[in-house]
């Protein structure tokens, strides 16, 4: 009917939410002069009118129910189908870099022909791998942590035409190459699955930062001015609160939500020229939902994310903030969930990538700038070691002894001060924003809890309720090898027993060496002699 080499999808976007996916596939394997149609019952937006599609797929025939487009060009996505040829991009600071170089070390593993690292900023001065990556973006100025910049600019500088662009952390599967050789080439914006074990021989593993979805309208459809233009949007500094209470789940890697998925920013596989055409905003800054808004912002464009899903990445270290119950939506659209086992006997990970001596002297740099009386508490900064119990009595002490003015400019530096020299992490927006309503109109009743009934400083007991909570060497983030072995298979029969509900894996065998070649062992933390 619609002659050799033509494309006909009847009733696909009104019944099929993977539609976004099918028409992206369509669109890019049709030949240059080729045509493709598109037919629905009703009237129906056609996802190939996208911004992404509309240079190279002209409609030649338009009715209210159906739509004929002729290619005439490439794709921006289709400049080759070269997947031997990889540009890894790491945005990297200047801390201790044991974990990056075992990042790094697998990167050099990796089973494709050509590749070249890239590293934007300047890493730590125990970094081992100099002679082998090219630094790029030493301009970027930080903190704040200008995330979208370094990303961008990772990809603008880039030799190749595939780009990953990997957080320090994210420790990549050894078969790399064959994951993408067998997903194919032309693909959308793209992640892995990634998973993060709270001990060292692979027990017990969670969903972590890979895949997420939004549970409802961006911030309830308010919207607020973005932070260098005029333009109104759903992501914009005046709405964050709104944002985060709209809710966010890990998405299932065997579902599709058209303008709702996001890829969490923790690891991102595209087309340089997909990536250019639809950068980060670069007015966004570090957890400031600048994930969500680009995947969002480029779904609506016409270029739609998914999981491949032949591999999974680990994530080394983890945020401490991250590691409560987490819902995971599932392969029948239920939610399940996702978190640490709290009830454990095995020796854990360091909770927070900071070791004593550093968590002490960044709590003396806080006691010098609130407390009156700087003798009126004692900070051992030269402790090697403190633990749980220790260290919270010491932040409650400091806390309580705290001044500084009562108003709403003083009470968000106190705050950012907490969250940057006692957490160590970033508190969510809501919880900001309670803080601040709490000490504006009770601060004697905010100052004695903040502390005591934080429920960051809970979450984090209940992850690590003895020892310490910091890390004493970099090497505890690094599994064993013999006895990660059974816990290898476990983890793998586990996951496949419940495949779909938290992970998805083709067979049992493939759950087993997708674990086994993204785990991160203890010899990768040693440096290259």
């Amino acid at each position: 009917m619609y002659g050799e080499g033509a494309y006909c999808f009847y009733g696909v976007q009104s019944d099929s939410p993977l539609a976004p996916l099918l028409l992206w596939d369509a669109a890019h394997f049709l030949n240059v002069g080729e045509k493709i149609t598109v037919i629905e019952d009703t009237p129906v937006a056609c996802y190939l009118d996208r911004d992404y599609f509309t240079r190279s797929l002209i409609a030649v025939e338009r009715s209210a129910t159906s739509v004929t487009y002729e290619k005439r060009s490439r794709l921006a996505a289709e400049a080759d189908d070269d997947l031997d040829s990889w540009s890894f991009c790491l945005p990297v600071g200047p801390g201790d870099a044991t974990v990056l170089n075992a990042v790094v070390k697998r990167i050099l593993e990796i089973d494709v022909a050509r590749k070249e690292i890239l590293l934007c900023g300047t890493p730590g001065s125990n970094f081992a791998y100099f002679n082998q990556v090219r630094i790029v973006g030493e301009d970027i100025t930080a903190p704040p942590v200008q995330i979208c910049k370094k990303k961008n600019r990772l990809a603008q500088e880039a030799r190749y035409s595939n780009l990953v662009i990997l957080h320090d952390r994210v420790f990549l599967p050894r078969h790399f190459g064959e994951i993408v050789r067998r997903f194919g080439p032309r693909y959308p914006l793209m992640t892995l699955q990634s998973l993060f074990f709270d001990n060292r021989i692979s027990m017990h593993p969670r969903r972590y930062s890979d895949y997420g979805m939004a549970m409802g309208e961006i911030g309830h459809g308010l919207i607020g001015l973005h932070r260098t233009n005029s333009n109104a949007q759903a992501i914009a500094l005046s709405v964050f609160p709104e944002v985060d209470r709209t809710g966010f789940c890990f998405a299932s890697p065997m579902r599709y939500n058209n303008d709702a998925s996001y890829p969490t920013g923790s690891l991102y596989i595209c087309r340089k020229d997909v990536w250019n055409a639809c950068p980060l905003d670069e007015s966004l800054n570090w957890v400031e939902y600048e994930d969500i808004e680009h995947a969002l912002r480029a779904s609506r464009a016409g270029i739609p994310n998914r999981i491949n899903p032949f591999g999974i990445t680990q994530s080394v270290t983890s945020r401490p903030l991250l590691g409560g119950k987490a819902a995971v939506e599932s392969a029948n659209g239920g939610l399940e969930f996702s978190g640490p086992s709290y009830i454990s006997l095995l020796e854990k990970k360091p909770l927070i990538n900071v070791s004593a001596q550093d968590a002490l002297k960044r709590l003396q740099r806080f006691g010098d700038k609130y407390l009156a009386n700087t003798t009126a508490v004692k900070i051992p900064t030269g402790l090697d070691c403190i633990d749980v119990r220790a260290w919270i009595e010491l932040i409650d002490h400091v806390a309580q002894q705290s001044t500084f003015k009562n108003d709403i400019g003083s009470v968000r530096e106190f705050i950012a001060d907490f969250e940057r020299l006692m957490l160590f992490d970033q508190l969510t927006e809501t919880r900001q924003e309670f803080l601040i309503h709490g000490f504006l109109t009770d601060p004697v009743q905010a100052k004695q809890t903040l502390i005591t009934q934080s429920v960051e400083i809970r979450n984090m007991l209940r992850q690590r309720s003895s020892r310490t909570w910091f890390v004493g060497s970099h090497d505890e983030y690094f599994h064993h090898h013999l006895l990660s072995l059974p816990g290898i298979v476990i983890s793998a029969v586990r996951a496949y027993r419940n495949n779909g509900k938290i992970f998805y894996f083709e067979s049992l065998w493939a759950a087993v060496k997708a674990i086994y070649n993204s785990t991160p062992f203890k010899y990768y933390a040693r440096c290259p002699k």
